[in-house]
């Protein structure tokens, strides 16, 4: 099933990513890739689960629904982490951000791909992409990696049953 794949493709990808950021060969970009994929193999599982925002027509969100409620009745899957549709979203559609920053930051400093903490001084608008430690920020949004790895593993003992 597609959706355990995803679980283990998260766990994986959390695996490596830790590698990488607690005493492995660190490397900024490889480590922001491992996050996202993290980001986006959850994000998979959340449109197997949950109804999608927009469905081109009725039949095809009749069977969204059907696909819905037999995931439902056969299995108990817990609730993806509160924060990872939004921020997968604000991600996918990131060249709408950078619009949004060229017209309304106010100094139109950017920072993108840092790792550590914030810096001070600056508005939340000039943090594209953020990692620290376990916490990936996307402009004001964030999301913990542990959480989504730790919601996979569910998964995977969920499928098992």
């Amino acid at each position: 099933m597609d959706m355990k794949v995803k679980a283990f493709w998260i766990q994986e990808s959390f695996d490596e990513y830790s590698s990488l950021i607690n005493g492995g060969e660190f490397n900024v970009l490889k480590s922001f890739r491992k996050a996202t994929e993290i980001i986006n193999h959850g994000m998979a599982i959340v449109r197997m689960i949950e109804p999608a925002g927009f469905v081109k027509n009725s039949e095809q969100r009749e069977r969204m629904n059907e696909r819905i409620k037999l995931i439902n009745q056969r299995w108990d899957i817990p609730n993806p982490p509160a924060r990872l549709r939004s921020l997968r979203n604000s991600l996918e559609h990131f060249e709408q951000k950078m619009d949004e920053w060229v017209t309304k930051s106010p100094g139109l400093n950017v920072v993108d791909f840092n790792y550590g903490e914030l810096v001070s001084g600056l508005s939340n608008m000039d943090y594209f992409r953020n990692l620290n430690k376990y916490d990936f920020f996307f402009r004001k949004q964030s999301v913990n990696l542990k959480e989504i790895y730790e919601w996979s593993k569910e998964i995977s003992i969920c499928l098992e049953s």
